[in-house]
């Protein structure tokens, strides 16, 4: 479990975030811009540092200023909601890069998704890989089901 977050977002989204964290005992660590000083996500989190000017792309998605922030108050991870850095498969790399965990899926994932055509035939494979699953699972059950009534109904197997 992690003993500080990181919330890379603002508002609503990052309130929610800061309360899921609170109620599992998680400390929390908000960035925000100048603009943002006095939201709530700020007040409500156990730490606040700002990132930079009101503009978003100078400040919420500004990853060296993300990363920072979260090396000077140390946290486990980063959650970034969702929207800013939550498709960001180069934030994600950084995250790992700077040993911190990204609440999220993996770069290869985020850059996957955004190649839809691969992300389908991926998606392909895995139901093909499934529904081999789903057979041998089905072959095995059978076996055992014949294993028991076997047993069951031979001269050995009765009580």
């Amino acid at each position: 479990m992690f003993q500080k977050i990181l919330v890379a977002n603002r508002g609503e989204i990052a309130l929610r975030v800061i309360c899921a964290c609170k109620e599992l005992g998680i400390s929390t660590v908000a960035v925000y811009s100048e603009a943002d000083r006095n939201s709530l996500h700020v007040r409500f989190a156990d730490e606040a540092v700002c990132i930079g000017p009101p503009r978003s792309s100078e400040s919420y998605l500004n990853i060296p200023q993300v990363i920072s922030a979260a090396e000077i108050t140390n946290v486990d991870a980063i959650h970034p909601g969702y929207g800013f850095l939550s498709e960001n498969a180069n934030f994600a790399k950084v995250c790992e890069a700077s040993e911190i965990t990204f609440i999220g899926p993996t770069p290869e994932v985020i850059e996957m998704m955004g190649e839809k055509d691969r992300a389908q035939e991926q998606f392909q494979v895995y139901q093909k890989v499934r529904a081999q699953h789903m057979a041998d699972l089905d072959k095995q059950r059978a076996e055992v089901r014949q294993f028991v009534y076997s047993a069951k109904n031979s001269p050995t197997g009765k009580q």
